[in-house]
């Protein structure tokens, strides 16, 4: 692993570029401009090109998914290439709240020692859309219930959220408050019936 340190930052990078990149593949019309008569091939033509997209992105996925496990050197860069992008709405902020899923759900307790980096992250919620908000706090749940006081932290961002100006924010807030009720409802019926079934 240590001879890797000194080229994993690059790959990194490499690695996010690409898959910013090819995810603006997925949308828009790859045989826009052609002429009617190379419609087929234009068509053709753009389901490879989205196929490969698609590869390149779940190829980049895994790459850093697997430096984040690996490399403890780049934890930091990978989760601020990720929070740094929620905000811009583009293309690629999907596949990296995914990204972000998979880290968490596989090492939760490496991200925790992320803690600040997180705070600020759910600080600028009422910034993102709807749908990205509440896809990043489910994201983020495996670390919420291994560490109750950042629940609390993202309450209390949710609450002054409902109290913007922008409607916007205001429905980041009440998606992320339903969200957070739904698992709490969850975890309460799993819990109920596992005590049940053991009386």
């Amino acid at each position: 692993v240590g001879g890797w340190d000194a080229i994993t930052p690059a790959v990194v990078q490499h690695a996010v570029a690409m898959l910013e990149a090819n995810s603006k593949k997925f949308s828009g019309d790859a045989g826009g401009g052609r002429p009617v008569g190379s419609y087929v091939a234009a068509c053709k033509d753009g389901a490879m090109t989205k196929a490969v997209a698609r590869q390149m992105v779940q190829s980049s996925v895994e790459l850093l998914e697997l430096a984040f496990k690996i490399h403890k050197s780049v934890r930091d860069e990978i989760l601020a290439q990720i929070f740094n992008r929620v905000l811009t709405r583009e293309d690629c902020v999907p596949h990296l709240v995914a990204l972000l899923a998979r880290i968490v759900r596989r090492c939760s307790t490496d991200v925790l020692d992320s803690l600040p980096k997180i705070k600020e992250a759910l600080e600028y919620l009422g910034f993102m859309s709807s749908a990205t908000a509440v896809s990043l706090i489910a994201a983020l749940e495996p670390v919420l219930v291994l560490h109750p006081s950042l629940q609390d932290y993202l309450v209390i961002v949710l609450r002054k959220s409902i109290f913007s100006r922008e409607p916007e924010a205001r429905m980041v807030a009440l998606n992320g408050f339903l969200f957070l009720a739904e698992q709490s409802s969850s975890s309460s019926r799993g819990g109920g019936s596992s005590s049940t079934g053991g009386a």
